[in-house]
């Protein structure tokens, strides 16, 4: 599995808990996704330069499990309390803001982004990313802005603390609470210091933990490990089911 959140849930099943559980976090090209110059950033995706940017990531900006509503409701808080020369940049499918659903914010809408070095560009571009999804078996778009070098605001549920740290790397909220959603967006984009010492801790540990060679290195030794134990098991005259297809 990508998370040990996920892992749990599969040695709690009746199903599964027979057999060894292992969690392997996706991996990510952290040259590609890497800190772009912000203001060279901002004038790619026309945004700018002065406002303060806040990002948000779907496949379809509709998705129920993305959390836009709770976007929309922390924005019209953010409004509500005096925030200004704020824009939400957004990337993937549909137009989450407009009719009943309007933020009182400029909105930019990249649509489906196909290239990882402008999607890069898009977390370059931004001041946070928010990310509040009510679900996540690991969150990769987390990975990604954090390899970016733009910290995170989400929700505390699922696989999300796992990449999230909150604090560190963002701001972890109340699960789907929007009021905790909005404090956290404010937070960061009102602390400039704050924002520049978790966007330095984001990159660091997105470089440490998800680079795709420790995936694949992963990978490799649990192969190697499973190879090893299906070995001892013929030499002993035993064999685990679990792994040996003649046993089928």
């Amino acid at each position: 599995t990508p998370s040990e959140w996920l892992a749990n849930l599969a040695r709690q099943s009746p199903l599964l808990q027979r057999f060894p559980i292992q969690a392997i976090t996706y991996g990510l090209d952290t040259d590609t996704f890497r800190p772009v110059e912000k203001s060279a950033a901002r004038l790619t995706v026309g945004v700018p330069e002065d406002a303060k940017v806040v990002l948000f990531v779907g496949y379809s900006l509709s998705d129920d499990r993305k959390g836009g509503r709770f976007l929309i409701q922390a924005m019209r808080r953010l409004a509500d309390s005096g925030e200004r020369n704020i824009w939400v940049l957004t990337v993937g499918q549909g137009n989450l803001f407009t009719g009943d659903s309007a933020i009182p914010y400029p909105v930019r809408s990249l649509g489906t982004v196909s290239s990882d070095h402008l999607l890069a560009t898009c977390y370059s571009a931004a001041d946070v990313f928010v990310g509040p999804s009510t679900a996540e078996s690991f969150g990769q778009v987390f990975s990604e802005s954090m390899a970016s070098g733009t910290p995170c605001v989400a929700f505390n549920n699922t696989a999300i603390p796992e990449v999230v740290r909150h604090m560190e790397t963002g701001y972890v909220a109340k699960d789907r609470n929007s009021e905790d959603l909005a404090y956290g967006i404010k937070l960061l984009l009102g602390d400039d210091e704050l924002r520049r010492k978790m966007a330095t801790m984001s990159r660091e540990i997105a470089v440490k933990e998800f680079p795709l060679r420790r995936q694949a290195q992963r990978y490799s030794e649990l192969y190697s490990q499973l190879i090893e134990e299906r070995a001892r098991g013929r030499n002993a005259g035993t064999g685990d089911p679990a792994f040996n297809p003649g046993s089928r």
